[in-house]
């Protein structure tokens, strides 16, 4: 129905779960929020998925690539991914700003999501469900912040690789990231990508009926 509007100019689509992570803890809940777009910081007010949009499109003009399909390229297979199916992987980005951050994206490039098939829509809710199967299984009291990034349906030339990020919240943040942007990360992206791949492959196996 948004879509279909000329209201929303960008419409984040959000998951949250746990007593850290928002205003109303008690139940996990999914937000759109149609005509609001994120700001990158209060001072520059520069948006995320534009800034985004921007970057991308930068790297494609000087290097005729999709910086996300370069991405996934260079993480499948590799010690940060931590599971892939048939149209999609999951990975821990190779600089995270939250412990146990991963990230899902689909493997070929594609940047209109309400465009996906049914079929990819349940590799989709196959790939999402096993991930976060195995982090509520790898974290106690599991707190986290599951986002969209898509690109926008209207009124942008720029589009991105859509995909997924999810940000586990382990630890209250201290006055650098709050104040400064500076985030401190204790686990290595690979030890978390190895902790979450195992977990993550199990419940996998469980859902297909491997085990």
């Amino acid at each position: 129905f948004l879509l279909n509007t000329s209201f929303p100019e960008y419409g984040p689509y959000m998951e949250t779960e746990g007593l850290k992570t928002a205003i109303f803890p008690r139940e996990p809940f999914l937000s759109v929020l149609a005509g609001m777009q994120p700001t990158v910081d209060a001072k520059s007010h520069r948006l995320v998925i534009e800034a985004e949009a921007e970057a991308s499109h930068k790297i494609l003009n000087e290097k005729g690539v999709c910086v996300m399909c370069q991405t996934v390229n260079a993480e499948t297979g590799g010690p940060r991914q931590i599971l892939q199916t048939e149209g999609y992987i999951a990975f821990c980005p190779w600089a995270p700003s939250y412990p146990y951050e991963f990230w899902i994206s689909p493997k070929k490039h594609t940047t209109s999501f309400s465009k996906i098939t049914q079929k990819e829509i349940n590799d989709l809710s196959l790939i999402l469900r096993s991930t976060l199967g195995g982090l509520s299984k790898s974290i106690k009291n599991l707190s986290y912040n599951l986002v969209f990034h898509l690109s926008p349906e209207k009124k942008n030339s720029r589009q991105i690789h859509w995909h997924i990020e999810v940000y586990p919240i382990t630890d209250p943040w201290s006055g650098l990231e709050r104040g400064y942007g500076v985030f401190f990360n204790k686990t290595s992206p690979e030890q978390a990508a190895e902790k979450l791949g195992a977990a993550c492959r199990k419940e996998l196996a469980s859902l297909v009926g491997i085990v």
